[in-house]
C-alpha cells in the first residue's frame, strides 16, 4: 500500500526537514509506503550527519595542526571531513533504496493502478 510512513520523533531537526522533503517528492511519483520508515529515517539522519560536518568545515576549513606529546607538529584532516565522507556513502546507498538518484529510478519499475471496474473486466469477459 502506498503512502507515507509517520515521520520518527527521533530524528534530527535538519533530518525531519530533509523527511519532509523527500517524503512529498516521493509521494508525488507513488514511490513510498510505510515500509519505507527505516530506510528513509536512516537516509534523512544521514543527510543531517552530512550538513553539520560541512557547516563546520565551512567555518574551521579541511584540516587543523595537531601537536604530540613530543611536541611535533603535523596537519591532519579534521574528523568532520570522514563524518562528510561517510554520510555521503550512506546517504547515497539509502538513496537507491528509495529511488532519490535518476539511475536507481530508472530502474525502479511501478506498476500501473488499476480501478476496480478495469479489474473486475478481467475476469468477467468484459
Amino acid at each position: 500500500k502506498s503512502g507515507a510512513p509517520k515521520c520518527p520523533s527521533f530524528l534530527s531537526p535538519e533530518a525531519k526537514k530533509e523527511w519532509r522533503r523527500v517524503v512529498k517528492a516521493l509521494s508525488d511519483i507513488d514511490l513510498l509506503t510505510a515500509v519505507d520508515m527505516a530506510v528513509l529515517a536512516a537516509y534523512c539522519q544521514s543527510y543531517s550527519r552530512w550538513m553539520q560536518a560541512e557547516k563546520i568545515l565551512e567555518v574551521e576549513g579541511l584540516t587543523y595542526v595537531y601537536t604530540n606529546k613530543n611536541g611535533e607538529s603535523n596537519i591532519i584532516a579534521r574528523p568532520e571531513v570522514r563524518v562528510s565522507q561517510e554520510s555521503l556513502k550512506l546517504m547515497r546507498a539509502y538513496g537507491s533504496e528509495l529511488g532519490l538518484s535518476p539511475s536507481s529510478r530508472g530502474r525502479i519499475k511501478v506498476a500501473p493502478k488499476q480501478s476496480a471496474d478495469s479489474f473486475g473486466k478481467d475476469f468477467d469477459g468484459g
